[in-house]
C-alpha cells in the first residue's frame, strides 16, 4: 500500500459532492496489484483539504469527516475473464469516518 499525500481531495469522474467513487484513471497505481491510499478531511463547516500530518490538539475537528479512498489496478488471470475485461481492472473502496475529538 501507498499513501498518497495531497493538498486537497481526491475529485471524483462525476464531480459528486461527497468524494465517492467513481475516480479518474489518473487516480490509480500504473502497475498491477499496487494499492493506493488517499485521505480527505472535511471540517464540521464544511472546508476540505487532503493531508493532514499533525493531528489536531483541540477538538476543532469533531465530528467533521475523514474519508479514506482505496484504489487497486487487479490484475486478471484467467484468458477467458481477461478476453471480456483485459488485462486488469480498476477498483475502488472508499469509507466515510466522523472524528470523535479529544476526551
Amino acid at each position: 500500500m501507498t499513501f498518497i499525500p495531497s493538498a486537497g481531495c481526491l475529485v471524483p469522474s462525476d464531480n459528486n459532492s461527497s468524494n465517492d467513487k467513481p475516480y479518474p484513471a489518473a487516480a490509480y497505481p500504473p502497475t498491477s496489484q499496487t494499492v493506493y491510499v488517499y485521505a480527505c478531511y472535511t471540517t464540521p463547516g464544511g472546508s476540505q483539504m487532503g493531508t493532514n500530518l499533525v493531528a489536531p490538539t483541540d477538538n476543532s475537528w469533531r465530528l467533521g469527516d475523514i474519508n479514506v479512498e482505496l484504489l487497486m489496478k487487479f490484475q486478471l488471470i484467467t484468458p477467458f475473464i481477461q478476453g471480456m475485461f483485459g488485462q486488469s481492472i480498476n477498483l475502488a473502496y472508499n469509507e466515510h469516518f466522523t472524528i470523535q475529538g479529544k476526551p
